[in-house]
């Protein structure tokens, strides 16, 4: 079935992301995060951008058109006049995004069906020395979420706050966070036992570990939790981008960490 789904986490005054993905008319970029792991043909205008993204990919982005802008999935090989799901874009500033494909063209599971989240892009470099970051959560069956950084004999530091399915964090520690964009400035995080976990919203239980993520300075990053934690197909994993130099020309570098369930 298809479903439009307008989700603009943006204020129009916000500056436009700092690759040269955006132009003078935007860009847009999909996302790929579709539990059972079908293709996606991208589609703008009706007609095929990107074909047979594959799950959990992200393509680069893709230059908009100016002024209003339907944009679109359809199942791989299949035909943008029969969408998977759509969502209109304004592009008469330049605003760059990243469109993420959530649920299930199945129905399996008890899945959500599929929907299309825009989500405006910022990657305008972080302050000196820190990190730009957002996190959006894109497995259905995890419950809301905290995300935070586990620190061997000095506890937790929580990084991201209040994350439920197909949405931004709602709040993070930072007290610059963008609730509009979702992105917070956050320390680095390097060096070989780096160690991260989600916990359950506004406790200290830890549902699952994540070892070995990096978080550069002056970089920007976008984190999503995937998978489907209680049934366990696809795993549960944390997939991170790294955004600094994403554009028209190059996609955003991506790796997914086995996310292990804490007992």
């Amino acid at each position: 079935m298809m479903r439009s789904l307008v989700l603009v986490a943006a204020l129009w005054a916000l500056a436009g992301c700092g690759s040269d993905g955006g132009g003078q008319t935007g860009s847009a970029r999909l996302l790929n995060l579709l539990l059972d792991g079908a293709a996606l043909d991208f589609c703008l205008s009706g007609k095929t951008v990107t074909r047979s993204t594959s799950y959990p990919e992200v393509t680069a982005h893709v230059p908009l058109p100016p002024g209003n802008v339907v944009v679109a999935i359809a199942a791989a090989g299949g035909s943008c006049d029969e969408p998977l799901a759509t969502v209109r874009l304004d592009a008469d500033r330049s605003r760059d995004w990243s469109l993420v494909a959530t649920g299930a063209a199945s129905g399996e599971n008890g899945w959500p069906e599929v929907a299309l989240v825009a989500l405006a892009d910022d990657f305008a470099r972080p302050p000196s020395g820190l990190v730009r970051a957002r996190a959006f959560l894109a497995d259905p069956e995890a419950g809301v979420l905290d995300l935070g950084r586990v620190i061997p004999g000095a506890g937790t530091a929580r990084l991201f706050l209040d994350l439920r399915f197909g949405a931004v964090a709602a709040a993070s520690p930072d007290p610059g966070f963008s609730a509009a964009t979702g992105y917070a400035s956050l320390p680095p995080v390097t060096g070989p036992d780096t160690a991260f976990g989600a916990f359950r919203h506004g406790s200290d239980r830890q549902l699952v570990a994540v070892a070995g993520p990096q978080f550069e300075p002056d970089h920007v990053y976008s984190i999503y939790p995937i998978g489907a934690a209680v049934t366990g197909q696809p795993p549960a994993e944390l997939l991170v981008c790294d955004d600094t130099f994403a554009s028209t020309a190059q996609p955003a570098g991506c790796r997914a960490w086995p996310a292990v369930p804490v007992r």
